[in-house]
C-alpha cells in the first residue's frame, strides 16, 4: 500500500547508501553474481579489447539524451517514487543499529569490542563495572593503545605522539557524547564520514529521530560529495 509520503523523490545514490551491507543488499549483490553476470560475455570483452579486436569510441555530442543529463547533470538523481520516506529511514536505521563498534571504559579501562550497537542499552553501561563514561575506538588495537597512554598519564608521564594524542581526544570527544545522548551518539557516529563534532551538531539539532536520520544522511551526502579533498 503506498505511504502519503511515497510521492516524495529520492536519488539513487542515496538508496544505495540506505541499503548498504543489509540483507537487500547482499541478495541484490548475489543475485548479480549468481543469476545475471554472464563470466563469459565479460571475459570475451576483456580479451577482445587486449587484441584490439574492439576498441572504445569517444564522440563529442552538443547535448545528452533526458536519462545521460540526469545521470551526469544530477549525479545519477534518478527519482524513484514508490519507495515511503519511512521505510527508507527505517533501512538506514537498520544498517547504524547493525554497525559494530569497539568501546572503552573511561573508569576501569574495560574495552568491550565487535560488539552490534543494537545489542547496546539506550544507556550503554560497562558490562564489567557499570560505568556509564564509555568513549568509542575505531578498533581493539586502537583501545589498548588508549588504556595504554591512560594508565601512563595517571603515572605523571606525558604524551608526546601526535597521532595518539589525536586517538585519546577521539575517545574523550566520544565519551562525552555517549554519557550525554546515549545509544543515539553511536548509531550516528556509524554514519559515513561523521566525526564528533558532526555527530553532536546533529544530535543537538534533531528534535526526533526522524530528523536525526534526515540529517545524517545529509552529513553522508556532503562527506561522499567532498571526501576526495579530505586528506586520509
Amino acid at each position: 500500500r503506498r505511504s502519503q509520503q511515497s510521492g516524495k523523490s529520492i536519488s539513487l545514490d542515496r538508496l544505495c547508501r540506505m541499503l548498504q551491507d543489509t540483507p537487500v543488499d547482499s541478495e541484490a549483490i548475489r543475485e548479480i553474481i549468481v543469476e545475471k553476470l554472464d563470466i563469459n560475455a565479460i571475459r570475451w570483452l576483456k580479451e577482445s579489447l587486449e587484441k584490439g579486436k574492439l576498441k572504445i569510441v569517444y564522440m563529442k555530442v552538443r547535448d545528452l539524451n533526458p536519462i545521460s543529463r540526469d545521470l551526469f547533470h544530477s549525479k545519477r538523481d534518478i527519482v524513484l517514487h514508490e519507495i515511503p520516506t519511512e521505510q527508507l529511514l527505517q533501512i538506514l536505521k537498520d544498517r547504524l543499529l547493525s554497525s559494530k563498534v569497539t568501546l572503552l571504559c573511561l573508569s576501569c579501562f574495560h574495552i568491550i569490542d565487535d560488539i552490534k550497537i543494537k545489542y547496546l542499552g539506550e544507556r550503554p553501561r560497562c558490562p564489567k563495572c557499570g560505568g556509564l563514561i564509555l568513549g568509542k575506538a575505531y578498533s581493539k588495537e586502537m583501545a589498548e593503545r588508549v588504556v595504554k597512554a591512560l594508565k601512563e598519564l595517571k603515572q605523571g608521564k606525558k604524551i608526546r605522539d601526535k597521532t595518539l594524542l589525536k586517538e585519546l581526544k577521539y575517545v574523550r570527544e566520544t565519551s562525552e557524547l555517549i554519557a550525554i545522548y546515549g545509544r543515539k551518539a553511536l548509531v550516528i557516529l556509524a554514519g559515513k564520514g561523521i566525526g564528533p563534532e558532526k555527530a553532536k551538531r546533529i544530535l543537538f539539532k534533531a528534535s526526533s529521530e526522524e530528523e536525526m536520520l534526515q540529517l545524517l544522511i545529509e552529513a553522508e551526502k556532503e562527506y561522499m560529495r567532498t571526501r576526495r579533498f579530505w586528506h586520509e
